[in-house]
């Protein structure tokens, strides 16, 4: 859609001043669950706002406010990218959500294994296992979105994979085969090249095209609960305290509800938002 030819600029995290993109918007909005018609109407009341040196983050708060206003729930598919940050700050719960989104992709999991390399121990943040072949997985969490992972990261974490690799030690589950770099940001362009020319599989917000870490996420409906619109952040932490990272862990775990003290009817349309979250039509 397009409502002018005026060419609108804002400001991303990082600083760079880009063209404001409509159908982007819109795209992003219509993958939360509204419809096109709906998301077409939150644009055109975005576009008024539209200042020079207006950011992302302020485009995005007020997308969320009106379709949280509109659709309620639907908001909480929106917010994913806000609600991997606050699975820290200690991004242990990071490293949990990781290793179960590897798991709903066909991999026996483990999280913080310790395995002896050829010259020092690793503490690996995930150990993933599937047709034999076992991965490390490093897991680099930022609270800060405007913070990405340079070549540094894949060139440490390419290191301590050729160390394990060295070792001639039999690790259990098997021997490591694949080293993989997991962030919660992205990679610098150098990082990108780096680590595909080494072999490391790389997975960021929105690396690899297709099948990034936000792809994943939204086709098999592994949103963490922290998208919840209608759990505070108090609640949130008490359920991240019990090691209840996806919104469907809550589900198969309604009771925890009511340990952390909410009650019928807010229980009932908590575990609705969550089901939504889970692409699932009924709790």
């Amino acid at each position: 859609m397009k409502s002018s030819n005026r060419i609108r600029t804002v400001r991303k995290t990082t600083g760079e001043v880009v063209a404001f993109s409509e159908d982007k918007l819109t795209r992003s909005l219509v993958r939360s669950g509204a419809s096109k018609t709906q998301a077409q109407t939150i644009v055109a009341r975005i576009l008024p706002m539209l200042e020079e040196d207006t950011t992302t983050q302020q485009i995005y708060k007020r997308a969320f406010a009106l379709l949280r206003k509109e659709q309620g729930y639907m908001a909480s598919k929106y917010k994913l990218k806000k609600a991997l940050f606050e699975l820290g700050p200690t991004g242990f719960p990071f490293e949990i959500f990781i290793g179960e989104v590897l798991s709903h992709m066909g991999y026996n999991t483990q999280v913080g294994v310790q395995l002896q390399g050829h010259c020092v121990t690793h503490e690996v943040d995930v150990l993933a296992l599937k047709e034999g072949h076992v991965s490390m997985v490093e897991c680099k969490f930022h609270s800060d979105q405007s913070r990405t992972c340079d070549v540094k990261i894949p060139l440490y974490i390419k290191a301590r994979f050729d160390d394990l690799t060295a070792s001639g030690i039999h690790h259990q589950p098997g021997d490591i085969t694949e080293g993989w770099v997991v962030t919660n940001t992205r990679f610098t362009k150098d990082a990108e090249q780096y680590g595909t020319c080494v072999g490391l599989r790389l997975l960021s917000w929105d690396f690899p095209k297709g099948n990034s870490l936000k792809d994943i996420i939204e086709q098999f409906g592994l949103h963490p609960l922290t998208c919840s619109t209608m759990l505070t952040k108090a609640e949130k932490q008490m359920l991240l305290d019990e090691k209840m990272v996806l919104s469907r862990d809550v589900l198969k775990h309604t009771s925890l509800l009511d340990k952390i003290g909410i009650r019928a009817p807010r229980k009932n349309r908590i575990l609705n938002e969550l089901a939504y979250l889970s692409n699932l039509t009924q709790v």
